[in-house]
């Protein structure tokens, strides 16, 4: 199996685990997270990566799981760095994606401790020196996110006219 087959698929296992037992909809997942519950937060992050009762959609999934991983979900964290590493949602960026997962493995996360160790293996190949530095920080972290607002916010804007007939 491939690593990423088997990244989605430890995605989709730990999202299932993690659902919020008072969310017995779309409707209340949605309301849960707008409402700054960081375990709602990212199950509607997963709710847009898979598809499930919304179109498949990275921006989305990447801007929840930002929300769920800035109140220091980790699973949240892991998810942002598993969107970095595959540039999902967001520009490819090992650099954030390193962030992101050492953050997860700090509080315990075990994948994202198996993927430090994996970047770490890839890092001594070339092919991926040059776009992992050791040891990267966050710089321009916070101009990606108001980025990514902006890009939800049109696409918003987008759907409010075509749902008032294009006027």
């Amino acid at each position: 199996m491939k690593k990423s087959h088997l990244l989605a698929a430890t995605i989709f296992s730990l999202t299932m685990a993690n659902i919020p037992a008072h969310a017995t909809s779309l409707a209340q997942l949605e309301q849960s997270a707008a409402q700054g519950d960081a375990r709602a937060e990212f199950n509607l992050g997963d709710a847009y990566y898979f598809g499930q009762g919304v179109p498949k959609n990275y921006v989305q999934t990447v801007y929840w799981w930002r929300k769920a991983a800035q109140q220091g979900n980790a699973v949240g964290e892991f998810g942002l760095g598993y969107a970095y590493y595959y540039g999902q949602g967001v520009p490819q960026n090992y650099a954030h994606a390193l962030y992101w997962y050492q953050k997860a493995a700090a509080q315990g996360d075990t994948v994202a401790q198996n993927n430090l160790n994996a970047l770490s293996e890839q890092n001594s190949n070339s092919a991926y020196s040059n776009n992992l530095p050791i040891g990267a920080g966050i710089a321009g972290e916070q101009e990606q996110e108001q980025e990514q607002e902006r890009a939800i916010q049109s696409q918003q804007q987008i759907e409010q006219i075509q749902a008032n007939g294009g006027d």
